[in-house]
C-alpha cells in the first residue's frame, strides 16, 4: 500500500484542501508534516509536527513525498530523502520569485523599486544601532554567504523534484529555463470553483451585478506595484467607487508605507483591507469590485483572479505575467494593464463592466479547468505517477 509524506507550512492557507484532496485520492495513506505554526486541523487529520518527526523512519515507510511550497526548512528535510523515494514539488511561486536572484531582478516598477530600496536602507540603519562593531561587521560580511548557501539549498531541492506541480505551461517553462530543473510537469492546482467561489451548498450561482469598486492587488508585498497604479487611478478621471487594496499579509514595513501612500494619493477613495477575513466575507468584498487590477509582473494572486473572473469582473493583468499568458492562451477574456488601461487613451471607457456574454464564456472555460472533479483527478494522477516512479526505482535497487 502506498504512503505519501506531505511537507506543509503551518500558515499554509491551503492546508484544508491538501488534506481533503489527498485523502480523497489516497484514503488513510497520507502523513502530513507541518512546519512551524501549530494548527487547529491537527485533530481532524493525520497531521504531525516537523520538530517531533523521526524522518528516517517516516521516509523508510513512504512511497512518495510531496512538498507544498519549497522554503528552506522544507529543503533541509528534502536532503534526507532516499534516492529511490520520488518527490513532487507543488509550486506557490514565492519560493523562487522571493528568494532567488534570477527571478527578483525584474519584479518592480520604478517607484516601487525606490520604495523597496528605501525600506531596505531603513532596516539596515535600524540594525546598525544594536550590537558591537565586530558582530555587526561579521554579520554584514557573512550575510551574502548565508544567502548564497540558502539559495543553493533551494535550487538543489528544486532540481531533486521529479514532478513539478503547476497548472500552466508558461510558468513551468520559465522556472525550468532559469533553474534548469528536469522534473515533469504535473498540472495540479488547489483552487476549485465549487468550494471556493460557489455558495448555497456548492451550487453554481447566477450572475450578479458587481459593485463599482476597484480591487487593486492581493497582498502587502512590493510585487503588487501599488504606487504606480494608485497614482494612475487618482489622475484618470474615471467614475468608480473605492479602490479596495488587500494588505492583510506580506511585508509589514511595505504595508505601512502603502497605507500612508494610499491615503495621500487616493484620500477617501482608498479602502485598505488589513485584517484576515473568512472566505465568504472576502468573496463578498470581492463582489463589490467590478474591476480588478493585478499589477504584478510575476505569477501571483491566481485564486483572486479566478474568483474575480467567475464573479464577472473585468480583470487587468500585466502581459509579462505568466498568468496573463496562460489565461489568454486558453481563451479567457482578460485585459492588458499597459495596452488596455495605461495607454488606452480613455481610462473612463476602459474601466467599464464586462458584458454578460463574456462573463458567461469565461465561466464556461473556467469550469473545465477548476471544477472540483477535474482538480481532484489531477491530484489522483500525481499520486499515480509517484507510485509508478517508486515501483520502478525500487525494482532497479533490487
Amino acid at each position: 500500500m502506498s504512503q505519501l509524506v506531505h511537507l506543509v507550512l503551518g500558515d499554509n492557507k491551503f492546508l484544508g484542501y491538501i488534506v481533503d484532496y489527498f485523502e480523497t485520492v489516497r484514503p488513510k495513506q497520507n502523513k502530513v508534516v507541518v512546519f512551524g505554526e501549530r494548527t487547529n486541523l491537527l485533530e481532524a487529520a493525520n497531521l504531525q509536527y516537523a520538530d517531533e518527526t523521526d524522518w528516517d523512519r517516516l521516509f523508510a515507510e513512504a512511497t512518495g513525498c510531496v512538498t507544498h511550497c519549497l522554503l528552506p526548512e522544507q529543503a533541509e528535510v528534502i536532503k534526507r530523502i532516499p534516492k529511490e523515494l520520488p518527490l513532487a514539488w507543488i509550486w506557490f511561486g514565492a519560493e523562487y520569485h522571493n528568494f532567488l536572484p534570477e527571478f527578483r531582478h525584474d519584479l518592480f516598477d520604478p517607484e516601487t523599486a525606490r520604495i523597496v530600496v528605501g525600506l531596505d536602507r531603513a532596516r539596515k540603519r535600524a540594525h546598525s544601532r544594536f550590537g558591537d562593531l565586530f558582530l555587526r561587521t561579521l554579520g554584514n560580511v557573512s550575510r551574502p554567504w548565508r544567502m548564497h548557501g540558502r539559495n543553493q539549498l533551494l535550487r538543489r531541492a528544486m532540481r531533486r523534484s521529479d514532478l513539478m506541480g503547476i497548472l500552466f505551461d508558461e510558468e513551468f517553462k520559465l522556472v525550468q529555463n532559469r533553474i534548469k530543473t528536469t522534473g515533469l510537469q504535473s498540472p495540479v492546482t488547489y483552487y476549485n470553483i465549487d468550494e471556493t467561489v460557489c455558495r448555497d451548498g456548492g451550487q453554481v450561482t447566477q450572475l450578479e451585478k458587481l459593485g463599482t469598486n476597484i480591487l487593486l492587488g492581493n497582498s502587502g508585498t512590493p510585487a503588487n506595484n501599488h504606487a504606480e497604479m494608485m497614482r494612475f487611478l487618482a489622475g484618470c478621471k474615471a467614475d468608480f467607487g473605492k479602490v479596495v487594496v488587500p494588505l492583510s499579509y506580506g511585508d509589514v514595513r511595505y504595508r505601512d508605507h502603502v497605507l500612508d501612500l494610499g491615503q495621500q494619493i487616493l484620500g477617501e477613495s482608498f479602502a485598505p483591507m488589513t485584517t484576515f477575513m473568512r472566505r465568504e466575507e472576502y468573496n463578498a468584498k470581492l463582489s463589490s469590485c467590478g474591476i480588478v487590477i493585478m499589477n504584478h509582473r510575476r505569477q501571483q494572486a491566481v485564486g483572486n483572479i479566478v474568483t474575480a473572473l467567475w464573479q464577472g469582473a473585468k480583470v487587468f493583468l500585466r502581459p509579462e505575467s505568466t498568468v496573463y499568458q496562460f489565461l489568454t492562451r486558453i481563451g479567457i477574456t482578460v485585459f492588458s494593464v499597459e495596452r488596455d488601461l495605461l495607454s488606452s487613451g480613455s481610462p473612463k471607457d476602459a474601466l467599464t463592466a464586462l458584458s454578460d456574454d463574456l462573463v458567461a464564456e469565461n465561466r464556461s472555460r473556467l469550469s473545465m479547468l477548476f471544477g472540483k472533479d477535474q482538480v481532484v483527478n489531477r491530484f489522483r494522477e500525481m499520486a499515480d505517477q509517484l507510485d509508478r516512479l517508486h515501483e520502478i526505482r525500487t525494482q532497479d535497487v533490487k
